[in-house]
């Protein structure tokens, strides 16, 4: 009786063992897509002065990041049961819009747009919450570099970025040898913020959501 009841303890542990494994791969890596909201890139005023010290505006200018799309990818290493160290970097296509108003002449207002791209590098930690079947919902947040270059390659600047967010990967297939045995799509909301890069003026740290959505390819 002793033997059986060894027996069986030693499969109940070995079956929990391999269940926890499924359920936790040591390696995943993530490639997918980035859609990053409007943030604004600082106001600035276009001045005169004569030589009595008198200023004069001859315009006011807006200036934002509008929406862009683009493509990412992180690999993560679990180093806890529930805690992950990640490491990815970003590419996203938007556009710099500037919006002129308030033209001394009367002049209507208008918006120039110069195409933007803005790639990140960041290191960053996931915390698993409670998985649920298939369901593995966790919060995300870090930091890292930021490089900003319009299309024309006439602005360039260099920044820092930060993360904040959570979302959710749904385990297609797990257990299974291979490259591809265990398979999962991820989405998440995040929200970024960037300080330095281009900007004008009194830009401060720039605040924007994001959505991101793609594959894992766990280990």
């Amino acid at each position: 009786m002793t033997r059986v009841l060894l027996a069986l303890t030693t499969c109940v542990f070995a079956t929990t063992v391999t269940a926890a494994s499924a359920q936790t791969p040591r390696v995943e890596v993530t490639l997918g897509g980035v859609v990053s909201g409007r943030a604004s890139a600082g106001d600035v005023n276009a001045t005169l002065v004569d030589s009595g010290g008198n200023a004069l505006t001859l315009f006011k200018t807006s200036n934002r990041v509008a929406t862009g799309t683009g493509a990412e990818a992180q690999i993560a290493v679990r180093i806890r049961p529930r805690l992950l160290i990640e490491l990815g970097g970003s590419w996203v296509k938007a556009n710099l819009e500037t919006r002129v108003t308030s033209d001394f002449e009367d002049a209507a207002p208008m918006t120039a747009r110069l195409g933007l791209h803005q790639f990140t590098v960041e290191g960053s930690l996931q915390y698993r919450l409670s998985r649920r079947g298939r369901w593995d919902p966790f919060v995300r947040a870090g930091a890292g570099w930021l490089r900003e270059l319009t299309t024309d390659r006439t602005l360039v600047a260099n920044g820092l970025s930060a993360n904040l967010g959570g979302g959710i990967k749904y385990w297609v297939r797990e257990s299974r040898p291979g490259l591809f045995g265990r398979l999962a799509l991820r989405a998440e909301v995040r929200l970024g913020a960037r300080h330095g890069g281009i900007a004008f003026g009194d830009a401060g740290t720039r605040l924007a959501p994001m959505f991101a959505a793609g594959l894992v390819i766990g280990r």
